[in-house]
């Protein structure tokens, strides 16, 4: 069937910054789509971005899952074939695509589920696929974490969670590093860039929103200054109190 579709087009002319629209679908479903120079993406919201169901399944991930939990339960071992492999990374891409989009609307929600899919599938190809193929896509693991664990912050901070916020961004830190390395020059980039720019964003909230122990120090600071030493003497008495508090959680 060839259908001109230069009309839908017409009705939707391209325009730089404001190409991005959220509908219904006709039986009520979410669904993005993004206006191009010369076209239109459509994204589902839920379940796959291009809304098909693999096997009567949500995602080939959840075929896959549930395949590998069958084999478990029966003390069995399974091996991705090289199209095994295949059919999750092309899925990761699908995600990777909406979930580009997603962050950069500041849909932290349904980035953090969509970054959580793709390492789900990098921890069963790992697992499970036996070949140094799975370096293709593991060598993102980086940027997927750092997506997830940026978008969780976000979260927290328009919640004005600011501690949870900084916790957890001290922790991805850690977890990127602790990575396991692949030799790949996509892999060092992803790696180093991760941690320069979540180090930053850490920065950027410390500095926003500091914490009451940095305020003390630095009341502590002019307080010797001025050599007001019965006023250093209770910011000690505070900043060893918060201290204390924190050994004991």
């Amino acid at each position: 069937m060839k259908s001109d579709i230069s009309k839908i087009l017409n009705d939707w002319m391209f325009e730089p910054g404001n190409n991005i629209r959220f509908i219904k679908g006709d039986d009520s479903r979410e669904i993005m789509q993004i206006r191009l120079p010369l076209g239109i993406e459509q994204y589902e919201l839920n379940g796959r971005p291009d809304g098909k169901k693999p096997f009567n399944k949500e995602s080939y991930l959840k075929y896959y899952n549930d395949k590998i939990n069958t084999a478990n339960a029966k003390n069995k071992k399974i091996e991705l074939s090289n199209k095994d492999f295949q059919i999750l990374r092309n899925e990761s891409l699908l995600y990777y695509y909406r979930y580009l989009i997603l962050f950069q609307l500041g849909e932290y929600l349904r980035t953090i589920s969509d970054t959580e899919h793709n390492l789900k599938i990098c921890e069963i190809v790992n697992k499970h696929y036996n070949n140094e193929n799975k370096n293709l896509l593991l060598q993102y693991l980086p940027y997927i974490l750092r997506i997830n664990k940026i978008s969780q912050a976000m979260t927290f901070l328009q919640n004005k969670e600011i501690s949870k916020a900084r916790n957890l961004l001290k922790d991805s830190i850690d977890e990127i590093k602790k990575i396991q390395k692949i030799n790949t020059d996509v892999f060092e980039y992803e790696i180093n860039r991760s941690l320069k720019h979540m180090t930053e964003i850490l920065k950027n909230i410390k500095s926003q929103f500091p914490e009451e122990k940095d305020i003390l120090e630095e009341e502590l600071k002019r307080a010797i200054e001025l050599e007001d030493y019965k006023w250093a003497a209770e910011i000690r008495d505070k900043i060893k109190k918060i201290n204390d508090d924190y050994i004991k959680d």
